[in-house]
């Protein structure tokens, strides 16, 4: 006990002094210095024992068919932990320096020495953030700085094993419990909790999952809950009705930021692909933002810019929206399709309903041609056509 607090104490101390310094290998030094001077072995303290020399010669591993499936589990726990805390360790260290990764490459790479392991009788292996900070604080620079390394391990199996017998079990504990301290990431917890209460949540969830199910129940609840709340926002994204924002410029924006409504026009916006889980909300938002608006307006101008994409059930919530707008009087206008959301417009036909003539480049351009129309600058709706819009729109907030 006395042994390991100290040495765990020391690790401590030489941590807070420079990282330049190599605290886990000058606690290995001291515990074997003080076993061997001490003669602490005779006083009961563990040690590791007889190291062999050497390069371990490749071998096949033997796997018995009873092991296999507790062996696949076991590897994926080993995946989805080692990539991770690798990553972590990469993408700091890259935007600390100032260089790209590449993370395919990386787990490739990652994949390729664990698999080499695995035939030369090693464990599975990561990408250390102590480590690297070593490294990274002593000045290197590239991957030379990993072969330097490798070549000195290599010398110590070589020639440096017989010190090793007398390492004591203490000096490795207070090793990895030094390690494992600093994987407490408080700083992060604090900065989700500031910036986004949910992913704190999340992260929470996570944490006690890990400790209290296992890694692999508890990563996989992690991704449970992210795939939830990722599904939660695109099946309720936000949307806006958009308003003149400069003249000039012909910039829009919503009318919390200073749009002002455009009379005749709707200018709307969604905020997410309109895909199958969320199309009904789409069109229900739409509808209501017809319904407010202060006139019965003459066209609905649908701003696509932040729609990456939209599936068949979209493309049929799209064209029953026009097609309900259409009956009305109503013309449905499209500013700024791109992408997959102006192919699935074009493949579904939904592109020919509309018409050519209603598909803008730019919300400015759908603006100023509706404006310039004469056959839709004069005259107003029927009583009867903005009871209905106005009906259309109460229905779909009670829907919403």
């Amino acid at each position: 006990m006395a042994l390991g607090l100290g040495l765990l104490a020391g690790l401590w101390i030489l941590k807070r002094i420079s990282v330049k310094i190599p605290a886990p290998l000058v606690a290995v030094i001291l515990g074997i210095a003080a076993v061997y001077a001490l003669h602490l072995t005779a006083h009961g303290v563990a040690v590791v024992g007889p190291v062999p020399a050497g390069l371990p010669a490749p071998k096949i591993p033997s796997i018995r068919e009873n092991d296999l499936w507790s062996l696949i589990f076991g590897a994926a726990d080993i995946v989805l932990v080692s990539f991770c805390s690798m990553m972590t360790t990469a993408r700091g260290f890259a935007a600390r320096n100032h260089y790209p990764i590449n993370a395919n490459q990386d787990m490739v790479a990652l994949g390729i020495c664990d698999v080499a392991s695995a035939f030369s009788h090693g464990f599975v292996v990561s990408g250390a953030d102590s480590r690297t900070a070593v490294a990274d604080a002593a000045g290197g620079k590239t991957q030379l700085t990993a072969i330097v390394a490798a070549v000195a391990m290599a010398a110590v199996l070589f020639f440096l094993t017989a010190p090793l017998a007398y390492m004591p079990v203490a000096a490795l504990a207070a090793i990895l419990i030094s390690s494992a301290t600093s994987l407490f990431d408080f700083a992060s917890l604090r900065s989700y909790y500031r910036v986004s209460k949910g992913e704190f949540v999340h992260a929470t969830v996570a944490m006690i999952g890990v400790m209290t199910l296992g890694v692999l129940p508890g990563v996989l609840i992690a991704i449970a809950l992210a795939l939830l709340r990722l599904l939660r926002l695109a099946s309720r994204p936000h949307d806006a009705i958009l308003g003149l924002k400069d003249a000039a410029e012909g910039s829009y924006c919503s009318e919390e930021e200073g749009g002002k409504p455009v009379d005749g026009i709707v200018i709307y916006r969604f905020d997410a692909s309109i895909v199958f889980f969320n199309a009904d909300y789409f069109k229900s938002r739409a509808l209501a933002a017809v319904g407010e608006a202060g006139t019965s307006p003459r066209w609905v101008l649908f701003d696509v810019e932040s729609v990456p994409f939209m599936d068949i059930t979209g493309a049929d919530a799209l064209e029953a929206l026009r097609s309900e707008l259409h009956s009305l009087g109503i013309v449905v206008a499209i500013a700024r399709a791109k992408g997959l959301f102006r192919m699935m417009l074009q493949h579904s036909g939904v592109a020919e309903k509309i018409g050519a003539a209603h598909l803008f480049a730019s919300v400015h351009t759908g603006v100023q041609t509706f404006l310039t129309a004469p056959q839709l600058a004069q005259g107003e709706y029927p009583s009867d056509v903005a009871i209905s819009v106005k009906a259309s729109a109460s229905m779909a907030r009670q829907k919403t």
